[in-house]
């Protein structure tokens, strides 16, 4: 009797385990998704600054305060995503290394 519970406390064990890397699997795929798509929209978000700062070189807005402070916004927000895609990235390599 004792021999049938432990069998099957094994096959359980087992059974959980694999679920549990399967589901590993699939979540560091999806986080290397996540951060391809995050890169993307931090290009997109540099590709805008750039295109603003060049705006705002031009003779005709040249010292604008709008255009100054939407500058210094995009700068932040650059910053902020840039961190977020570092942070994304570490977790990434740590989790394809273990």
């Amino acid at each position: 009797m004792l021999l049938y519970i432990l069998a099957t406390i094994s096959c359980l064990s087992l059974l959980l385990s694999l679920v549990l890397v399967w589901y590993t699997k699939r979540l560091v795929n999806y986080m290397a998704l996540f951060t391809d798509d995050s890169l993307d929209v931090l290009q997109a978000l540099r590709d805008y600054y750039e295109h603003l700062n060049s705006v705002y070189g031009m003779d005709l807005f040249y010292g604008d305060a709008t255009l100054e402070s939407l500058l210094e916004h995009t700068k932040n927000i650059i910053e902020e995503i840039d961190a977020f895609v570092s942070t994304t990235e570490q977790i990434n390599v740590e989790d394809t290394n273990e």
